[in-house]
């Protein structure tokens, strides 16, 4: 909408491959950027408040660091109460409609769970992974067992359409409109009538978002980092400070820690970006650490609101639905009085499980004896952790919603004989990658973020087997920016795929 507004006034808009550069060098997203050059979200450290009766926008900054007066165990019970009335609520206002919970291995979307028992409601409907081994579907299955959920598997809405995943890349493009690439197939698929969707999102609110631990390599990172000082990097001279104040393997109490333990995930990949976006990269993660900190979050909370403030301007769910118009989705978590709960626990305790163990006691401990994944909490006294060997007897049943044909996708396109995940998607387009790259001109902003000599080298298929090999979520990230830059994204209205 906006690039046909600014085409009617003469104005065409600029694609940035700015937000995909930083989705495949960082994990993370590039703040205030959007896919066009033009045009910017509104200050990262601002949220936008819709008052329905006075029909007004407000602005307003990171609530300050007061946590209300109340005890911890007054706050405790506050966001209980206020996590369960969350998802009563969404039974109550859309009654018709048939209201699925997500469910995984993981902690976040259990909790949402355990508030909707503690809300008095029962039977419901789940959804999780596809039948296999993992810990994606036993604690489900377990999980449903217990509490005598029934298995609503989501139709999709291709409609047996022959489709590969270049096309599905396409219509994922038009869909982010260049402003993330973080769920890649995200594609407002599920288009279902009368569905509802309960989501665990957000749950890094109640939990570390990130594993601020020492590094695994020492020898790599002392060599890395004496490189650094040689050449007077800034993040390394900032580090190097961190070491002789002690502050390496926490940095929940100095801004520059943080910033270079975010910084650092460019690890694996740095060759592959100039030098120009390690430094405004690594001062922009910066800047917003320290604008937060000024807004006055507290130091343990510092990497939370980084990571929730990040993943709330990127994520697939509110642009992928607008466009789309889908089921409604929602995500009890994204509550204000989870964060003032925060603010009563440490950065260890956080880190260990002690809020979220907390919150299961008050909505329902029962749930603390089915295992749960380590890629959410890695240990805590009140957790059992899962087991590969762990297969529970599943007995449940499923919900009768209507099924609609998975799409067609042909086998040579989905899968490589070298490859396999992220490199797989990517592998089949190894040449129209590199011409959607190098159809760029010299004078390209492209190359202010990309590394071109080194691109240049993936011209020989092994250098490129061995790149993709190692970085194929990068180099899918990559190739989502490259078609919304060259304007070949697909734009296909769910109603034509419904």
């Amino acid at each position: 909408m906006l690039s046909a507004l600014y085409e009617l006034m003469g104005a065409p808009l600029e694609r940035s491959i700015e937000s995909a550069s930083y989705e495949a060098a960082l994990g993370l997203g590039s703040h205030e950027r959007t896919g066009f050059q033009e045009i910017s979200l509104v200050p990262r450290s601002t949220f936008v408040k819709y008052d329905f009766n006075k029909e007004s926008i407000e602005y307003h900054t990171t609530p300050e660091a007061k946590n209300g007066g109340y005890s911890h165990n007054e706050q405790l019970d506050i966001a209980a109460c206020s996590l369960t009335n969350n998802v009563s609520l969404i039974h109550k206002h859309i009654p018709k409609y048939d209201i699925v919970y997500d469910l995984t291995g993981g902690i976040d979307s259990r909790l949402v769970l355990a508030a909707s028992n503690n809300a008095g409601i029962r039977n419901q409907y789940f959804f999780r992974s596809p039948d296999g081994v993992s810990a994606d579907v036993s604690i489900p299955n377990a999980i449903a067992t217990k509490l005598a959920l029934q298995y609503a598997p989501f139709p999709q809405n291709f409609g047996g359409e022959q489709l590969d995943y270049l096309d599905l890349i396409k219509r994922a493009v038009f869909r982010q409109q260049g402003q993330s690439t973080i769920y890649n197939f995200e594609l407002g698929r599920y288009a279902i009538d009368q569905v509802a969707r309960i989501r665990g999102g957000v749950g890094e609110i109640t939990r570390l978002a990130y594993p601020l631990n020492i590094p695994r390599s020492l020898v790599g990172r002392y060599k890395t980092l004496f490189k650094g000082v040689v050449s007077r990097e800034q993040r390394a001279l900032d580090n190097l400070r961190n070491l002789a104040l002690n502050h390496w393997s926490l940095g929940e109490q100095d801004v520059n820690g943080l910033a270079y333990i975010l910084h650092r995930r460019i690890s694996r990949r740095s060759e592959y970006f100039t030098n120009e976006f390690h430094r405004d990269s690594y001062k922009n993660i910066k800047q917003f650490i320290e604008e937060l900190r000024a807004a006055g979050v507290p130091n343990a909370l510092l990497a939370n609101a980084y990571y929730l403030t990040d993943r709330s301007r990127r994520h697939f769910g509110y642009t992928s639905q607008m466009l789309n118009i889908v089921r409604p989705s929602f995500e009890p978590l994204a509550d204000s009085q989870l964060w003032e709960l925060a603010k009563h626990y440490t950065f260890l305790e956080l880190k260990n499980g002690d809020m979220v163990h907390d919150l299961f006691c008050r909505l329902d401990q029962s749930l603390l004896s089915i295992p749960i994944d380590s890629s959410s909490l890695k240990n805590h006294k009140g957790f059992t952790l899962y087991d590969p060997s762990y297969n529970p007897i599943a007995d449940f049943t499923t919900a009768g919603i209507k099924h609609i044909d998975d799409a067609i996708l042909p086998e040579g396109d989905v899968t490589s004989e070298n490859f396999s995940g992220h490199a797989a998607i990517v592998a089949p387009h190894h040449k129209f990658f590199l011409e959607l790259l190098f159809d760029q001109g010299p004078d390209s902003p492209v190359w202010s973020y990309l590394e071109r000599t080194a691109f240049e080298k993936l011209h020989s298929r092994e250098n490129w087997q061995k790149a993709l090999s190692r970085n194929g979520l990068m180099f899918l990230r990559l190739f989502y920016g490259l078609i919304w830059i060259n304007g070949l994204e697909q734009e296909t209205p769910i109603d034509k795929i419904a």
